[in-house]
């Protein structure tokens, strides 16, 4: 027996204008195509069913290939069969099976033949459909415009019903559709605005329309009617054909009654049947729209309430699918070699999607599963890789300890991870199963005390570079025969300048630089030099200092630069020496200096960590007089910090100190101000 063409069986849904002209959903396996014809039913996925004629499905010529094409071993050349006993199927059985089904998969059982789907389709199947929907407690509708296929349709499948994509989000009980957000904005309109998107709306197709109170935006607080497009417009077109056959029957009266009186005209917006001529299809049809919009109304309360209700049983259906697919999707991996906990790292909706895992789909989704197992095995692999080399560097630390604890000193010691890179020390944990021999280790001692003794020197010329830049940016340079300031012959957006220090250098040459009252650094608020910066970074920041002057922290150049300067001018204003001056000359002069230009009462915006003004600050309770030395300074860090605002804004960080009694010429009030020249794009960089 010749075998019977598979109907498609996607699950999708479209458009289609039914007898009286509405927009009416169509399951996609339904659509008619070259090579399936439609089936031939009376009740489909149309949501009116009165005036079957006009659903006659347009006869096309069947291709001739499609025949061969199973014999020559076409796409359906593996499936040819399966589905034959179907069609041999008792009536009896075949509607036992269907009583147990739920609407979805009786959805998908109506489109595996052309037999059971017009069987399905038909009025006398309305039973199964009814039973069907009864197991999950679907509610019975009051309007009588969606056939109990396409009830099922609208409320369990997932494609949109405009662009017949499989991403419907959004389903909408009141106007009976199903959209992805794109046709939403598109076709979901306000009721004022109907005409404006179909030009030749009719004058009644919006009150013939069903209408949502849910915006595209989500807002919606005048309660304002939203109308669908495609509906209106189906309904617009049919009001219109009906109007004109009217128009013609009623010219058609006039004529034949001459010399009787002629017709009495019917207001269309209160004609009822005593008034107006009963039979008329325009006017019954105007009143039953009218009436379907208010049972739409109430259908939608109910489908609302049941959709709030089973969200939780659905939400566990999901569950379980997932848990079962992640299942089934363990073991495929597990047979091709792969370890089940780096498939389980896998967090993309392909892995643990509601969705049963059929064959295929695992061959659609299997190549991306494979491949995000093997970017977890390489992470994992090389997790376990670190792991393995901690716990071999952990054997290091005794004897880095007991280094540390003999050596001189401890200013720019290398840290841990400094030291355990050493050429000399990776030899004994770097390959996998080696063992520290304590004679191997003594032997090479020397070698890893001189490291660290020019680890020692590379740090302090790093440090002492940093500060020779700053110096220079403030106006008092150090001499060239210990650094000198260069352009770069390639300039980076970050760098434009390199500072060398002579290498031959000596320890006490950068001792007596450091020593000076001006060799400060300022880091976190704080103005320190050099000595207590190094333990400062090392205790908070977990750093020995810069390997190289650009590598250090923000403030080590910047706000370094800045207060540099400040201390310049003041010690020129005190007449004191750079070289000999402390912090007690200054202290002992009393509460006599103030903040001049100090602009703490007006709000300004703190920097977030991307480097973006996030909020207002005012500072309930400045003090911008009466500082002794060192609260003047903390008031300057504290309240005139680049890092506290936007970096184009500098009078809000340029105020100085100075003492009550001096004089400011107003024309060297921009002398204040940090003038960065050349070096600006070296501050004013992202990273700032």
């Amino acid at each position: 027996m010749a075998r019977e063409k598979r109907s498609s069986i996607r699950v999708n849904q479209s458009y289609k204008e039914d007898g009286d002209g509405d927009a009416q959903p169509v399951a996609s396996g339904s659509r008619p195509t070259k090579r399936h014809a439609p089936a031939e039913s009376d009740d489909d996925h149309d949501f009116d069913h009165d005036e079957d004629e006009d659903l006659a499905p347009v006869k096309k010529k069947a291709k001739r290939a499609a025949a061969s094409a199973a014999v020559k071993g076409g796409k359906g050349k593996g499936r040819v069969g399966k589905l034959a006993k179907f069609n041999e199927m008792p009536l009896d059985v075949l509607g036992e099976i269907c009583s147990h089904l739920d609407p979805l998969s009786l959805l998908y059982m109506s489109r595996t033949t052309k037999g059971i789907h017009r069987l399905l389709a038909s009025k006398g199947s309305r039973a199964l459909w009814i039973s069907a929907r009864r197991t999950v407690a679907l509610p019975d509708l009051g309007a009588d415009d969606v056939t109990e296929m396409a009830y099922a349709s609208l409320v369990f499948e997932r494609n949109c019903m405009v662009c017949d994509k499989g991403r419907a989000q959004k389903h909408d009980y009141a106007i009976r559709a199903r959209y992805c957000q794109p046709c939403q904005k598109k076709n979901v309109v306000v009721a004022n605005k109907v005409a404006e998107a179909i030009p030749t709306l009719h004058p009644l197709a919006i009150s013939c329309s069903p209408f949502t109170l849910v915006s595209p935006t989500g807002v919606n607080g005048s309660q304002r009617h939203f109308l669908f497009l495609p509906s209106v417009r189906k309904i617009s077109e049919r009001l219109h054909a009906l109007e004109a056959e009217q128009s013609m029957l009623e010219r058609g009266g006039a004529q034949s009654k001459k010399g009787k009186g002629k017709a009495r005209a019917v207001d269309q917006d209160t004609a009822t049947p005593e008034e107006g001529i009963e039979g008329t299809p325009y006017l019954i049809y105007i009143r039953e729209k009218r009436a379907l919009v208010a049972k739409a109304r109430e259908d939608n309360i109910s489908m609302c309430r049941w959709d709030y209700t089973n969200a939780e049983d659905r939400d566990l259906a999901a569950r379980d699918v997932s848990k079962l697919r992640t299942e089934a999707i363990d073991a495929k991996m597990v047979e091709l070699g792969y370890d089940v906990q780096d498939v389980q790292l896998i967090y993309n909706y392909i892995y643990n999607e509601g969705k049963a895992l059929t064959e295929r789909t695992w061959k659609t989704i299997s190549p991306h599963i494979i491949a995000y197992t093997e970017d977890n095995k390489t992470r994992r692999l090389q997790r376990e890789e670190n792991l393995r080399r901690k716990a071999r560097r952990d054997l290091i630390d005794p004897l880095y300890q007991s280094i540390l604890d003999s050596w001189p000193s401890d200013l720019n010691f290398p840290s841990h991870h400094t030291f355990d890179n050493f050429d000399s020390v990776i030899v004994f944990w770097e390959p996998e199963g080696v063992e520290i021999d304590d004679g191997a280790w003594n032997a090479a001692l020397p070698e890893i005390h001189t490291k660290i003794r020019e680890h020692q020197v590379s740090t302090k010329k790093a440090w002492f570079a940093t500060l020779a830049f700053n110096l220079h940016i403030a106006g008092s340079p150090l001499p060239s025969h210990l650094a000198t300031i260069t352009p770069l012959d390639a300039p980076s957006r970050d760098r434009t300048h390199t500072t060398t220090v002579r290498p031959d250098i000596t320890d006490a040459e950068m001792d007596a630089v450091f020593a000076r009252f001006s060799s400060r650094f300022v880091c976190c608020d704080v103005l320190l030099p050099y000595e207590a910066m190094v333990a400062h970074r090392k205790t908070a920041h977990n750093d020995t200092g810069p390997e190289d002057p650009y590598d250090s922290a923000v403030e080590l150049t910047r706000d370094s630069a800045n207060f540099l300067k400040l201390l310049l001018k003041r010690l020129d204003k005190e007449e004191l020496d750079d070289e000999t001056a402390k912090d007690t000359d200054l202290e002992a002069a009393g509460p006599v200096f103030e903040c001049h230009k100090c602009r703490c009462l007006e709000p300004r915006s703190y920097l977030n960590m991307w480097g973006l003004a996030f909020m207002p600050y005012f500072n309930p309770t400045p003090q911008t007089t009466g500082f002794v030395w060192s609260e003047a300074l903390d008031h300057q860090m504290r309240e005139h910090s680049s890092k506290h605002y936007n970096a184009s804004d500098r009078l809000l960080y340029s105020a100085r100190i100075k003492r009550a009694t001096e004089e400011v010429d107003s024309d060297s009030d921009d002398d204040d101000d940090l003038n960065l020249g050349d070096y600006s794009d070296e501050y004013d960089s992202d990273d700032y």
